[in-house]
C-alpha cells in the first residue's frame, strides 16, 4: 500500500539507524524517509516548484538516528523578474471577491498550479488598472472633496470622504505588510471594524 506517496531518494549513507560496533553485529536500518503526494509529483506540479530538491542523510554525535535534511531547491525567478505577492490591502478593495472568483472558473481546466499562476497574473494587470500609487490616488479624491465642497454637494462629499477613509486606511495595511508587522496577518480588530462600517470590506 503505498498511500498515495512517492519516496524521495536518499542521498549520502543509505541508512538513517544503526546500531552495534562491531562490524558483524552492526545492525542498519532505513527508519526515517521523506514523501511526497503521488498526484502532484507525477503531474510535475511539485517539480516545478522544487525542482532542485535533494534529502540529505546527516550525521549524529549522541542518537542511533541519523537526521535527514530535505533542501527544497525552490525555483527562484531570474534577476530583474519581479515575484508575485499577494496584497493584503486587495480584500479592501471593491470587487476584489469577484474578480478572483470569475478568474478562478475561467481556468478550470488549467493544474491547481497553473490556475493559481494564472490568477496571480490576473491580480497583477487589475493592480495596474486600479493604480496602486497612493499618494497620487488620495491627492485626486481630495481635490474632488474641494470641489464638492465649494459647490455644496454634501451628498458626493461624505462618499468622497469614505472613499478616502478607504484609502487610507488600504495604505495602512500596505505598509504594515511591508514591515511584516503582525498587524499585517491578523488585522487590529478596531482597524477591520471601521473598514466594514465605511464598506472597505
Amino acid at each position: 500500500m503505498d498511500c498515495n506517496l512517492v519516496e524521495i531518494p536518499l542521498l549520502g549513507f543509505g541508512y538513517t539507524w544503526e546500531r552495534g560496533s562491531d562490524t558483524n553485529l552492526r545492525v542498519l536500518e532505513i527508519l526515517d524517509r521523506a514523501f511526497v503526494n503521488k498526484e502532484a509529483f507525477v503531474n510535475k506540479e511539485w517539480l516545478d516548484i522544487f525542482p532542485f530538491h535533494k534529502l540529505y542523510n546527516l550525521v549524529s554525535a549522541t542518537s542511533d538516528h541519523n537526521p535527514i535534511k530535505l533542501v527544497a531547491g525552490r525555483r527562484f525567478p531570474a534577476k530583474g523578474i519581479r515575484r508575485f505577492r499577494f496584497e493584503n490591502k486587495w480584500l479592501t478593495e471593491d470587487g476584489f471577491t469577484e474578480f478572483v472568483s470569475r478568474f478562478w472558473r475561467a481556468n478550470v481546466r488549467l493544474t491547481l498550479l497553473d490556475r493559481i499562476k494564472e490568477c496571480g497574473v490576473g491580480l497583477t494587470s487589475w493592480q495596474k488598472l486600479l493604480g496602486s500609487n497612493f499618494k497620487t490616488r488620495i491627492k485626486s479624491i481630495k481635490l474632488k472633496m474641494e470641489t464638492a465642497r465649494k459647490n455644496h454637494q454634501y451628498g458626493s462629499l461624505q462618499n468622497l470622504k469614505a472613499q478616502l477613509y478607504c484609502l487610507l486606511a488600504q495604505e495602512d495595511i500596505y505598509w504594515k505588510q511591508r514591515s511584516k508587522l503582525e498587524e499585517a496577518v491578523e488585522p487590529d480588530p478596531l482597524t477591520h471594524g471601521r473598514l466594514g462600517a465605511t464598506g472597505c470590506g
